[in-house]
């Protein structure tokens, strides 16, 4: 597994990182069990990913306790990212949720803060000295930002302590990223952590969208069916562009004699910004697969061939960076 530096951050993470959502609790509801859990971190380990990025939902420390269990050996030689949705962004949340992280961990600092999403309330300049502070006081290592758009992003690089990197969902079908937020990180030079590659397993082949959806999958914004009173069928457009273009990737990876899902994740590592692609794993066969994938390089023009018949969604869907986020509207 090739590693790289993460901008100014000063960590030396995998090109593939283990997203701990499934272990946090997967979308479906259910629960993955503490010894699968760390069997799939420890996996990630043994097959040279050294990445770990919690879930914003991770309040009760579950993923952390389980990389405790697992990694606690080789703690210093792993890089644990902790996101904070908006509501733990409140600087006494901020450090509150630090020191408790700290104590999970055993472990005298955290690499990595992201605050995930912005606070309603609190502007990025109100938020950001307290991670400089937890870095001064080396609690933590750096800190950066996830999910915000562009406009946000810019308000935060003009904080006295700007972010170091920025984490945002970035896939073949929900390339929103490259409209507005990607120039911004170029122009700054913040390295950028795809998130949600696999658009909740869609580019792993898991699902088809001429069947029935699993109903976490069918609450994305652009795969919702067009309702009977939008006469702008601006939604279903949308989901008729995705079948087609899924369509166009699964034949693009069966001409590569190669799995849907690496083709996906290689793809993204060979965008320019893209330093570390986060992916979610649920068991330890995902994980050895994803981890396989790192390795995969597309050659340039397989690459243009993904860009082109993608592109339409990435015209409708504007410059997004939130899959949860509904898409603009005509």
């Amino acid at each position: 597994m090739k590693t790289v530096q993460l901008g100014a951050t000063g960590c030396e993470v995998s090109q593939i990182a283990l997203a701990t959502c499934a272990i946090t609790g997967r979308p479906d509801g259910t629960a993955l069990s503490t010894s699968d859990a760390q069997a799939i971190i420890r996996t990630a380990w043994d097959n040279g990913i050294n990445f770990f990025l919690t879930c914003e939902d991770d309040v009760e420390h579950v993923a952390e306790e389980c990389i405790a269990a697992s990694l606690g050996d080789v703690r210093d030689r792993i890089v644990v990212a902790k996101r904070l949705g908006p509501e733990h962004q409140h600087p006494r949340e901020i450090v509150r949720a630090v020191e408790e992280s700290l104590r999970t961990l055993s472990s005298d600092h955290l690499d990595l803060v992201l605050l995930d999403r912005r606070h309603p309330h609190l502007e990025p300049r109100e938020i950001l000295p307290t991670l400089a502070k937890l870095r001064d006081e080396q609690k933590i290592k750096a800190f950066g930002v996830s999910r915000y758009d562009a406009t946000t992003l810019g308000l935060a690089l003009r904080a006295s302590a700007p972010p170091m990197c920025v984490a945002a969902d970035y896939n073949l079908l929900f390339r929103g990223v490259e409209r507005e937020l990607e120039p911004v990180c170029r122009k700054a030079r913040l390295p950028l952590i795809a998130t949600s590659p696999l658009l909740l397993g869609l580019l792993a082949g898991r699902y088809d969208l001429s069947g029935e959806l699993p109903p976490h999958v069918a609450r994305l914004p652009h795969l919702r069916a067009t309702p009977a009173s939008d006469p702008g069928r601006r939604r279903g457009d949308l989901r008729d562009a995705v079948v087609e273009a899924l369509r166009e990737i699964r034949r693009i990876a069966a001409e590569l004699e190669e799995p849907l899902g690496d083709v996906a994740l290689s793809w993204l590592l060979s965008r320019p910004s893209v330093t570390a692609v986060a992916v979610s794993a649920s068991s330890t066969i995902q994980v050895r697969r994803n981890a396989r994938a790192g390795n995969l390089v597309l050659p340039p023009a397989v690459c243009d061939e993904l860009a082109r018949v993608t592109k339409p969604i990435l015209e409708m869907t504007g410059p997004g960076v939130d899959l949860w986020a509904p898409p603009p509207q005509r």
